[in-house]
């Protein structure tokens, strides 16, 4: 029996097709290209992506048709876009997420760390040198460590090191705020703190006399029984940050002050820290104003949503009645105590500002305390950030500022033309007479704070 052979031109028929062996290379093969497919973001790009800056604009991205669900439905952590909010909330349930978080954990490499590792200097593996200082400080010193080496480079720079020299001196250097240049001729605003300590009672473990709660834990908490700054007296320019931006003149609008840069549904910062960063441009003020109460305030809360944001509750010809939100905490323990968080659930308040910031008519901020429980509280017993946090809550019956009255000028002419410098010590007490506001078009202060919370909970519109 004769047999035939067929021959086959690659340049006509192509290359023939692989197939898989007998033990299924082909699904593997198959699975290997969709597992490629379906990675979006490496994680180091993740870990850029979450920067403060970086995570605002991907989260706050523009309406782009061209992307699943408009690109308004974002996973951070994931590098995914969803169709609708809905199908984002069910995504965060999924093993998929949680797998992705519990990667995201692991810090990336230190630009020192990746030299060395180049070989542009001597490499020393990072958990070596964590083992070693483990070793030598314990579970409590390397968490104290870690609080102050601000770029986990397991080196401490001067700069990192200059709170331990601030507690052991007793001498803090002033504060780095951005310089501000007050007008000499301009008006001043005073302002008066006044606050009851949190009612210890109110608190679940007050319950059972606070058991298993060291006494070090509570230390800042019982001491904090006053303003850290009674009164105070400001620069009526300061208060430019409360005036809206253009197009946001009307009442009922809003915008950020200090702007969220935290998703609602993802993202928080460290518990591990002691001393907040250095406020710059409108933060300086908001600082300045929640340093009255004490020394250690975070204008930013760890938790979204954090930030300031202000509504125009009324408009006249020559003012706007201002209604703001404070989403801040307070770090009251330092070291070598573990980080104690205060977080009132809100610091509210208003303000009636010229439209050219030059006079202040009034000025309030406060701790709403119109509910049983109005204050968060979070601290950490042990080195481990995540599994050593007790949590509890309480009242706060006040925590406010107030302005002593409208602001005045510093310096004015009496009827001779000659200048009367009023804060000249010996002065004579001088009487303003203030001409009564006349609003033209106003909401109500219970809308303009509903407005606030729906810009700081958007799904509550």
């Amino acid at each position: 029996m004769r047999s035939s052979f067929v021959s086959f031109d690659p340049e006509i028929m192509g290359k023939s097709k692989q197939v898989g062996n007998h033990k299924n290379g082909k699904k593997k093969n198959i699975a290997k290209t969709w597992k490629t497919k379906r990675r979006t973001k490496d994680l180091d790009q993740i870990h850029t992506d979450m920067i403060p800056d970086n995570a605002a604009k991907l989260l706050k991205q523009e309406v782009d048709y061209d992307v699943t669900g408009f690109a308004q439905h974002y996973c951070l952590h994931c590098a995914r876009y969803f169709v609708d909010l809905k199908a984002l909330k069910e995504h965060f349930k999924t093993k998929v997420h949680k797998k992705r978080i519990k990667e995201l954990r692991e810090e990336p490499y230190t630009q020192a760390e990746a030299e060395r590792a180049a070989g542009m200097g001597s490499y020393v593996p990072p958990k070596k040198v964590e083992e070693e200082v483990l070793k030598t400080l314990g579970a409590e010193g390397l968490f104290l460590f870690s609080s102050l080496d601000a770029d986990h480079d397991l080196y401490l720079s001067p700069e990192e090191f200059k709170p331990i020299t601030e507690k052991l001196t007793g001498v803090a250097p002033p504060a780095e705020f951005e310089e501000f240049v007050a007008d000499p001729n301009g008006e001043t605003l005073t302002l008066h703190a006044a606050m009851q300590p949190l009612v210890f009672d109110t608190m679940t473990k007050s319950k059972d006399g606070f058991l298993g709660v060291s006494h070090s834990a509570l230390n800042g908490l019982r001491s904090w029984k006053s303003p850290a700054v009674p009164s105070s007296s400001f620069s009526v320019s300061q208060f430019r940050v409360f005036l809206p931006p253009k197009g946001k003149e009307k009442p009922g609008d809003t915008w950020w002050i200090v702007p969220n840069e935290l998703n609602i549904f993802s993202g928080y910062l460290s518990n591990n820290r002691y001393h907040p960063p250095t406020p710059r441009g409108k933060e300086v003020l908001i600082h300045t104003l929640l340093s009255m109460f004490h020394p250690r305030p975070f204008i930013k809360s760890r938790f979204a949503p954090q930030g300031t944001a202000a509504c125009v509750r009324a408009v006249s010809n020559f003012y706007y009645d201002i209604v703001f939100r404070i989403h801040g905490e307070f770090q009251l323990n330092d070291v070598p105590d573990f980080p104690f968080w205060f977080s009132p659930g809100q610091f509210a308040g208003h303000i009636v500002l010229s439209k050219d910031a030059s006079h202040v008519r009034d000025f309030h901020l406060y701790v709403p305390n119109d509910k049983s429980l109005n204050v968060d509280m979070e601290w950490l017993y042990g080195a481990s950030e995540i599994s050593s946090m007790e949590v509890d809550i309480g009242y706060l019956p006040q925590m406010e500022l107030r302005a002593a009255g409208p602001s005045t000028p510093s310096v004015i002419h009496d009827e001779q033309g000659n200048v009367i410098d009023t804060r000249a010590d010996g002065a004579e007490p001088i009487h303003f007479v203030f001409e009564e506001i006349s609003w033209s078009s106003e909401i109500s202060r219970d809308e303009a704070a509903g407005r606030l919370e729906v810009t700081f909970y958007p799904f509550k519109k």
